[in-house]
């Protein structure tokens, strides 16, 4: 979805030219015309992440030749601000934010507070990752591609123990519908 609408905005500003017409040039002008509508810097360098990999399947598919592929190496890479990083200021603050949830989404934020779990990681968390009787939750899909395991506390243990499940859902978490 995300190489998609990166596409509609190429070709929102540059029409459909031939692949063998993009040059330094016109990858430039692209880039100064979304910093111009106010997009940020990531925003962009995403955009023209998908349009170099549209490029190395363009060449290996023997559409166009390497050294236009090549000379696309030269644009670098705006500069990214740094990512915003925020904790919670102290146990109320968290028991706010916990109290202001309803039903199996409180038991989800409860599991991602006491876990550390990515948001991708709680989401795909399924019954066969969670071992009560050693306490562990074991992650084989992380953003790093390494699996690792997660103690389970009092809490989630509690938490995990008063969930519903169905047969036919995987999922520890899901809609109750």
């Amino acid at each position: 979805r995300t190489k998609r609408l990166h596409v509609q905005h190429f070709k929102r500003l540059l029409g459909n030219p031939p692949i063998h017409s993009l040059t330094v040039k016109v990858v430039e002008e692209y880039r100064e015309t979304r910093r111009a509508e106010g997009v940020g810097p990531a925003t962009i360098n995403k955009e023209l992440a998908t349009w170099k990999h549209g490029l190395t399947k363009a060449v290996a598919w023997k559409m166009v030749q390497k050294h236009i592929r090549e000379d696309l190496t030269a644009v670098k890479k705006d500069k990214e601000p740094p990512g915003r990083l925020r904790y919670l200021a102290d146990h109320q603050e968290a028991d706010t934010l916990i109290q202001a949830c309803r039903g199996s989404f409180r038991s989800l934020v409860i599991t991602t507070l006491h876990t550390g779990m990515r948001r991708g990681e709680v989401l795909g968390l399924t019954w066969d990752q969670v071992n009560m009787a050693q306490g562990v939750i074991r992650l084989i899909q992380t953003k790093n591609g390494e699996s690792r395991e997660i103690p389970i506390n009092d809490t989630v243990r509690s938490v995990l123990v008063g969930l519903r499940t169905r047969i036919d859902v995987p999922w520890v978490f899901h809609d109750e519908d």
